[in-house]
């Protein structure tokens, strides 16, 4: 009964909201028809108009039509070869449909006729970034946000940029202040879990456990996390000789992974230092079990495992 309940409302719940939706779309639907309708007949009667074009472009990219958006696009440049406007544009467009070739080709091309567009140099970082160039992304997403410091976009492509360039801190100064701005920001929650989870990993291969646990901690407190950040964590309570905490962290990723070896590993190794030592042996024989080349108990109790080896 209750389950056929729950039926029925998310029915009652879908029916009085769908229709709204869609009221809204055809809304729109019909603005953006009239609107392309208008620019047509604009540049039918104008046709030697380059930024008619460009405005019809953006109409017809807005409504989905990219093909047409690129027709017009590339016929504005054929009218205005130094127009960095349609450029911008093009590469946008190129972007959205995944060219990244072309799509840094035209962000270049309108920098070269305006450096200080916003949009083409926020755009360009973007894709640097993506690329794995994340260290030239950063130059040109720090001239976008110089020029417009509250387009919460560029700021949070620029945290993700400073986080491919390993220069967390920076990272997690910049989504701070996203998240100042707007708290609810689309993945900036992750984003900076994984931000502090990188610089606590950082910490910890400079032999800054405290501070290390600390970064790792937050980073657990914004996101769930992964197995792997518990057995970081784990690592670092290791390094300040807290057992019972380490033990704790390392078990919560043997719970999130069970075949995660390097877990398992320190975990028995944790237990051995609490004198636990059946529940110890349990855990390495886990290990053996899932190792292809620890063919004994003794190899595996001999065996290490090491920081560099897992994801940032």
């Amino acid at each position: 009964m209750r389950g056929l309940l729950a039926l029925l409302l998310g029915y009652v719940v879908c029916c009085s909201i769908v229709p709204a939706q869609a009221q809204m779309r055809a809304r729109y639907d019909i603005w953006a028809r009239e609107e392309i309708r208008f620019l047509n007949q604009r540049v039918a009667q104008e046709p030697e108009d380059a930024r008619l074009r460009v405005r019809l472009a953006n109409a017809l990219f807005n409504d989905g039509r990219l093909h047409e958006a690129r027709e017009q696009l590339e016929e504005a440049l054929r009218l205005q070869p130094d127009m960095a406007e349609a450029h911008c544009n093009l590469a946008v467009l190129f972007h959205r449909q995944g060219n990244m070739r072309l799509a840094r080709e035209h962000y270049e091309a309108a920098l070269r006729r305006d450096s200080t567009m916003v949009e083409a140099l926020a755009g360009l970082g973007a894709l640097l970034s993506s690329m794995g160039e994340p260290e030239a992304g950063v130059v040109y997403l720090e001239k976008a946000l110089a020029r417009q410091s509250r387009r919460l976009t560029v700021r949070f492509n620029l945290a993700v940029a400073y986080y491919h360039t390993g220069q967390y801190s920076k990272a997690i100064q910049h989504l701070e202040e996203l998240q100042a701005a707007d708290a609810n920001y689309p993945g900036a929650r992750l984003a900076m879990a994984r931000a502090r989870y990188g610089l606590g990993v950082q910490l910890l291969e400079s032999q800054r456990p405290r501070e290390a646990l600390e970064a790792l901690q937050q980073a657990v407190e914004h996101a769930q996390g992964e197995a792997h950040w518990f057995y970081v964590k784990g690592l670092a309570l290791m390094a300040l000789d807290e057992l019972e905490e380490a033990a704790e962290a390392l078990r919560r990723a043997v719970e999130l992974e069970d075949t995660f070896i390097p877990a398992l590993h320190n975990l028995a190794v944790v237990y051995n230092q609490m004198d636990r030592n059946e529940e110890a042996l349990v855990y390495f024989r886990r290990v053996r079990a899932l190792s292809d080349d620890l063919s004994t108990l003794e190899a595996v109790m001999d065996a290490s495992y090491h920081l560099s080896d897992l994801p940032r």
